[in-house]
């Protein structure tokens, strides 16, 4: 059985000035690296056979702070991306919150009807969490992996992985920078324990 250590990325300039993300990018604070650094006091000791992250840079460089230098295998995939938020992207979320209130209102209160402008709705995320995350299963049987990705594909693995509703996406444990949860599968269900 697969073991998987799942982090969120470091701090970056866009999570200070409260700018919605998605796949567009920007670099991890002074904070951010620091708080990559004190986190991989828990990963230490932990031989990896592989570890993966997404493709943006805030995720590859909180992948080698965490590393620093560990000989495991480095991969990205880019289905371990940020929720696709179109047209929000690079936006404030005032700004959100004023130019597309309905969505905006949908997301936030009811993300199980919301609609994206050129991104993803969180069933597409779902989708694609679900897949990449059996592909890592499979692929990596009885090893240890890590794994940087990001704050709504956290937040919508929970969903999966506690057979939630969509609706419930805002109620689950919060997902902060280098949150980290360990997923293992126990008779083809996820089991994702928040450390």
């Amino acid at each position: 059985m697969a073991s998987i250590h799942i982090f969120r990325h470091g701090e970056t300039i866009w999570n200070t000035e409260h700018r919605a993300q998605g796949s567009k990018d920007s670099p991890l604070t002074d904070n951010g690296k620091a708080q990559a650094i004190h986190a991989r006091f828990h990963i230490a000791q932990i031989p990896f056979d592989a570890a993966y992250s997404s493709n943006s840079g805030r995720a590859m460089d909180t992948l080698d702070i965490l590393l620093n230098g560990m000989p495991a295998q480095k991969f990205t995939l880019s289905e371990l991306g940020e929720m696709d938020m179109g047209c929000w992207e690079g936006m404030t979320f005032d700004e959100i919150a004023c130019q597309y209130g309905e969505q905006y209102k949908q997301f936030r209160l009811n993300p199980e009807d919301y609609k994206s402008v050129g991104g993803e709705s969180f069933e597409d995320l779902k989708l694609r969490v679900n897949r990449v995350i059996r592909h890592l299963l499979d692929k990596h049987s009885g090893q240890q992996v890590l794994v940087v990705t990001h704050g709504m594909f956290l937040r919508t693995l929970q969903v999966i992985a506690k057979k939630a509703e969509i609706s419930e996406l805002w109620n689950l444990s919060p997902i902060n920078n280098l949150s980290y949860f360990v997923l293992s599968e126990h008779n083809g269900s996820f089991q994702l324990e928040k450390r």
